[in-house]
């Protein structure tokens, strides 16, 4: 869960050791671009879906990021509807809880799969939450067709602690499947 920025330029030589340091780089984004394109997966966790969205000009806006000043869910659990008829979604009920903590929540096109939408209603389940209105019925996973590849947007941390129980399969479920 990394924001656009950090993945294109990375940390510096004085903030990690030089082995690790720099980020994708231009030239690296172009080769994940042509991944894609040439039938990869490419798996976004978080923030890091932001930079899909741009590299990939993807038809989404993360609502819960453009409207800051309006949600605070500072590690929350919220209610999930999930489509279990999509590959994604194998093996998961109707519905679940995720937690929720600096996450995004999307207003994505018609050309993309919704495969989990927060609730449309009592959201929360356990925490706190300011802008229901705002994350109600909005996506929190999609899946993007790009090229022969794939796109897929995890705006919640399916892997967390715990909770990842109720999650985890979107995770698997997005590597194990093919574009």
């Amino acid at each position: 869960s990394a924001s656009m920025d950090r993945l294109v330029s990375g940390h510096s030589s004085d903030m990690v050791p030089a082995e690790f340091a720099g980020g994708l780089s231009p030239i690296g984004v172009e080769a994940l671009k042509a991944f894609v394109q040439a039938g990869g997966t490419l798996i976004c966790l978080g923030q890091s879906s932001g930079f899909a969205v741009s590299a990939f000009d993807l038809p989404v806006r993360d609502v819960a990021r453009s409207n800051e000043d309006r949600v605070f869910v500072p590690g929350s659990i919220l209610r999930i509807a999930i489509d279990p008829t999509h590959p994604l979604g194998f093996g998961l009920p109707r519905e679940s809880a995720a937690f929720f903590a600096s996450s995004s929540a999307f207003e994505a096109g018609p050309s993309l799969d919704t495969v989990v939408r927060y609730a449309s209603q009592d959201l929360l389940v356990s925490g706190w939450l300011e802008g229901e209105s705002i994350l109600a019925g909005r996506s929190a996973v999609l899946q993007a067709r790009v090229g022969g590849g794939r796109v897929v947007l995890l705006g919640f941390p399916v892997q967390h602690r715990g909770q990842s129980l109720a999650t985890f399969r979107l995770l698997f479920n997005a590597i194990q499947t093919t574009p």
